[in-house]
């Protein structure tokens, strides 16, 4: 049986993710609060080793913007009815991305800044360094908001959702690792990426000509159709 969308009902499958999220990113806070942001960036840079230097090289292009590329098109063919959440998130997080790194803190500086300040760090070779637009982190935007949205799409009970869960924490992990950015600005990119993923349940719940439907079914979490009147 077909009921308006209500955002609470499909915020529930969220819950425990973001309930995880939340102590993970409340005890990174804590490091930072006692160590402070450069400190707590040069005592998690000082730990490496040449399978993490491949590892984490690798695993942080999940978090790049053109995750979202192949994602629509498999939502697209497969599931045809689910694409509008991507869409709806997508537009989201890579605007508060844009508005945060380019408009708020375009002057951010890079974890690099600290080698003219007399301090050693780890680079990994091959990985490009930037200097500036450090805060948030894009990639962790991007891979909670992807990460999120896959939950989403899943069975309640397919533990597949906790992959996706730490996959994303591996990416925000790796822009530390890779210094690229400080863990402020990852803790700060997790938070956007969830917050987006919530808000893009909201505005599907509103967004009209669409008419959001929910399935209660063990499948997907809702759908969306289209009426033309």
């Amino acid at each position: 049986m077909d009921m308006k969308l209500k955002p609470k009902k499909i915020y529930n499958k969220l819950y425990f993710p973001s309930l995880y999220s939340l102590i993970i990113l409340l005890l990174a806070l804590n490091l930072i609060s006692v160590f402070g942001k450069e400190k707590s960036f040069l005592l998690i840079n000082q730990f490496h080793s040449s399978f993490f230097d491949y590892f984490f090289s690798y695993i942080t292009n999940l978090g790049d913007g053109f995750i979202w590329i192949p994602l629509m098109t498999f939502t697209v063919i497969y599931h045809q009815k689910k694409w509008l959440i991507i869409v709806i998130n997508f537009i989201l997080s890579t605007s508060l991305a844009i508005i945060f790194k380019g408009l708020i803190f375009p002057n951010a500086l890079r974890p690099a800044y600290l080698v003219n300040e007399g301090f050693s760090l780890h680079f990994v070779q091959g990985v490009k360094i930037y200097a500036q637009n450090s805060f948030p982190s894009g990639h962790t935007i991007t891979a909670f908001a992807v990460a999120f949205t896959l939950i989403l799409l899943l069975k309640k009970k397919n533990y597949y959702k906790y992959l996706f869960f730490i996959t994303a924490f591996l990416v925000g992990f790796s822009r530390i690792y890779l210094a690229e950015h400080f863990p402020i600005d990852v803790i700060a990119g997790a938070f956007i990426g969830i917050f987006s993923t919530y808000l893009s349940v909201y505005f599907l719940s509103l967004f009209k000509p669409f008419k959001v439907v929910i399935e209660d079914q063990e499948s997907f979490p809702f759908e969306t159709k289209i009426y033309t009147s």
